[in-house]
């Protein structure tokens, strides 16, 4: 009998120390983690526990328990601990971002709506993966989710964010609210025997690293969570619109430029038309995806889910969708179910049927994998700038399952989630790919023509698209390996002069052009027609935005000639000059090809018109 109420008192000294502590949740597991002491946690836990058990004088009760001999009785030990004041843990930093997505979600199903979706176009917005302005990185897991939906939420014209940092070297003030408040895992190390003032008791991982090996073992390894601020550029006056430095750190984005078409269309159908292409692309890449997977798509009068079991997709028709752009919506929801589909067994694993055999939505968690599915077709869908789709029965789970997960102040389940989302994203795009390469290995390339011909590049078929993407892009990278063939070994005169000819001859640009399509069509076997017509369809349906290969544009008739100014030609004349002046070389001659060069730069002094007027053709 004693032996148990040593137990108990035991038991009430270990919860009520609990009740200050993150992590733990009972005086079970706070035992395991002493008995265990294997960790650098696992310790700093024991020495936590016997500094509240010094603090609160409950060394000699519990030390009595040990030898049973306990003097105070269970209603004795209560009263001592119920005047013990402790403070409850602090909110966990890992729900920074999840308050500021679950409150979206929120105001989303007040609002009564059946679905989350609007045609961005029409406010002059273009969506697109979250980065950072200056940088151009890319915001990952919980934080592209917040983003990602917050431009949708705010109707942000653009997805570019700017951090404090940023907005100091613009020379701005730093507005007073934030867009979001976002989170990122810092590596540190802790000295535990350290007083909290000293500034080496905690230092980064890149200090630890230049510590021998007995300084090493006086810290512990820790990762701290840390949040930092973003802002957009639609908090400063116009914009930013004005400021040089912004415009030239935004200005290659293929968002801007998309802006900029936009800003050029005169009524909702021509902004609309600038869409519509992206849209066929979108369910193109989502087709294609779910063909190389082997997953069956059946139409179903009443309902969009994915059948485990089955291994299908049912989707209600495009025609049903009961909204004013219903093949926007069918493409939301099917990428979507296909996000779902990537949890199955043979894929991606993800636990998708209960233990009762229930089946198209989890019955245990399932706003986890909801917010999957809404993470991966989110970022599949805004690859190709268009809005991705919650439904409010989604929306529903998903606020559920994150209230749950702030209320258990567990794990960032929010992070894994979107993790989890991205991979899907990963999967779906990496067996488009696998559908593409076996489209290119039975290549017939008189279909191809047909294709093109009958249906216009406005009408082409899914099949074709993909065929497109492939020609551009192995015309592209032939572009670029003529191009080195010709060009890499010349030094800066004789670049500079082909440069000069190029600029200043229609001819010059023809001749290169006509030797790179023999080049194009005995190393490659394309025909440069066919490479023309291919780069038209990759233009019109941005299929560059699909696979991150390298290429970004569609090839035509101007491409050689640009390319090579973007390597060797006018993007390098500067840096060629500055080289033969640095080398004492003085230029001469009266050519059209020197007079092109010399309109580039403000070194005329480098060029000798002593021998005006001179037969010579280019520098001597």
């Amino acid at each position: 009998m004693e032996s148990n109420k040593n137990t108990i008192v035991q038991t009430l000294i270990k919860n009520k120390f609990v009740e200050s502590q993150n992590g733990i949740k009972s005086a079970k597991q706070l035992d395991y983690y002493m008995n265990r002491g294997r960790t650098a946690n696992d310790k700093l836990t024991t020495k936590k526990f016997k500094q509240f058990i010094n603090k609160h004088n409950l060394s000699n009760i519990l030390k009595s328990t040990e030898s049973d001999a306990s003097p105070k009785s269970i209603s004795e030990v209560k009263a001592q601990l119920e005047s013990i004041e402790v403070l409850p843990p602090k909110p966990k930093k890992n729900q920074v971002v999840l308050d500021q997505v679950l409150d979206i979600y929120r105001k989303f199903i007040e609002s009564g709506d059946d679905f989350k979706f609007k045609k961005p176009w029409i406010d002059q917005q273009v969506l697109g993966l979250p980065i950072n302005s200056k940088t151009g990185e890319m915001y990952s897991g919980g934080n592209a989710l917040l983003l990602g939906l917050l431009q949708s939420e705010l109707g942000l014209d653009l997805p570019f964010f700017l951090n404090q940092s940023s907005i100091e070297q613009l020379g701005l003030e730093v507005p007073e609210k934030a867009i979001a408040v976002c989170q990122k895992v810092v590596e540190l190390f802790v000295n535990d025997a350290l007083e909290a003032n000293n500034p080496e008791k905690w230092i980064s991982a890149k200090k630890y690293k230049k510590l021998d090996q007995k300084d090493q073992d006086n810290y512990r390894q820790q990762k701290i969570l840390k949040q930092f601020e973003l802002y957009h550029h639609s908090q400063f006056p116009h914009a930013l619109r004005n400021n040089e430095i912004y415009q030239g750190w935004i200005e290659h984005y293929k968002e801007t430029k998309l802006l900029s078409k936009l800003g050029e269309c005169h009524s909702n159908d021509e902004r609309a038309r600038l869409f519509e292409p992206k849209i066929y692309a979108a369910k193109s890449l989502i087709d294609a995806s779910r063909k190389a997977m082997g997953i069956d798509l059946v139409e179903h009068p009443t309902s969009c889910h994915y059948s485990p079991s089955k291994d299908q997709i049912a989707m209600v028709s495009e025609q049903n969708f009961k909204t004013d752009h219903p093949e926007l919506v069918y493409t939301g929801v099917y990428c979507h179910e296909l996000s779902h589909s990537t949890g199955a067994a043979s894929r991606l694993n993800r636990p998708l049927v209960n233990s009762l055999g229930n089946e198209g939505r989890i019955q245990k968690n399932i706003g986890f994998e909801e917010l999957i599915a809404e993470s991966g077709s989110l970022m599949i869908l805004k690859k190709l700038n268009l809005p991705s789709l919650t439904d409010s029965q989604s929306a529903a789970y998903i606020a559920g399952w994150l209230k749950t997960q702030k209320e258990s102040g567990s794990k960032d389940f929010l992070s894994i989630a979107c993790h989890q989302g991205a991979n899907a994203a990963d999967f779906i795009l990496t067996k488009a790919k696998e559908y593409q390469v076996q489209l290119v290995e039975n290549l017939d390339i008189e279909l191809f023509r047909k294709s093109c011909l009958s249906k216009g590049y406005s009408n082409v078929d899914s099949d074709t698209l993909f065929i497109a993407d492939y020609l551009n892009k192995a015309t592209m990278k032939a572009a670029d390996e003529f191009l080195e063939g010709c060009f890499e070994g010349l030094n800066e005169v004789e670049l500079l002069e082909t440069t000069g000819r190029l600029l200043s001859s229609l001819k010059e640009q023809f001749l290169l052009t006509d030797e790179f399509n023999l080049h194009l069509k005995y190393q490659r076997g394309i025909a440069f027609s066919d490479a023309k017509q291919a780069g038209e369809i990759v233009d019109e349906y941005s299929l560059n935005d699909i696979f991150s290969d390298g290429v970004d544009e569609g090839f035509n008739e101007h491409t050689l000639v640009n390319r090579f100014h973007e390597l060797y030609g006018k993007s390098k004349v500067t840096e060629y000059l500055d080289r033969l002046e640095a080398n004492g070389v003085q230029l001469r001659g009266d050519s059209d090809a020197v007079d092109s060069i010399r309109e580039l730069t403000n070194k005329h002094y480098l060029f000798d018109e002593r021998g005006k007027p001179s037969r010579k053709r280019g520098f001597g």
